[in-house]
């Protein structure tokens, strides 16, 4: 499992590319909070914060059935990779990404990434809000991360009608 400062070092490859979008700024404090020790509750809930803002800056491309019955290929962005990486101490943070329509399929996928039930009722709540957005390849892309999110976690009974 890669920790933190392995996300950080793999944006840092890319670092040329991410910095002219945004991206290379959040990364390179990411790195210098993790290197002077252990982050505190409150720095990983602002990193977390600041992960999530870039998260604007480069989208993801989606996840990619590379196989039948169920190959999924993630594809995750850098900032991607740091906030499932930070855990639980991002899930505080994702929940509340959930009502940014243009980020909410990654805040579900990350949600779904770090496993927690607690997750499970924010992202019912919304996969039934996306079902109404009048931009279909969104509606579709927030729909499959739920429902592959859902798999993730693993708790989900069964989805609320209208939901797939």
């Amino acid at each position: 499992m890669s920790s933190p400062l392995n996300a950080v070092l793999i944006g840092d490859s890319i670092e040329r590319k991410m910095t002219t979008r945004g991206i290379g700024p959040v990364l390179i404090l990411s790195c210098s909070l993790l290197m002077a020790g252990q982050p505190s509750s409150s720095d990983k809930r602002k990193l977390a914060d600041d992960l999530i803002q870039s998260l604007h800056k480069q989208p993801w491309p989606g996840a990619t059935n590379i196989c039948n019955p169920a190959c999924w290929m993630f594809r995750f962005t850098a900032p991607m990779q740091a906030l499932l990486d930070l855990g639980s101490d991002a899930q505080e943070s994702l929940i509340k990404a959930l009502t940014d329509e243009e980020i909410r399929d990654q805040a579900i996928i990350l949600l779904g990434g770090i496993g927690d039930e607690r997750a499970v009722t924010p992202i019912i709540e919304a996969m039934k809000s996306a079902t109404s957005d009048p931009a279909l390849d969104r509606r579709r892309r927030t729909l499959l991360a739920g429902n592959l999110a859902s798999a993730r976690v693993n708790r989900f009974e069964t989805l609320p009608d209208g939901i797939y």
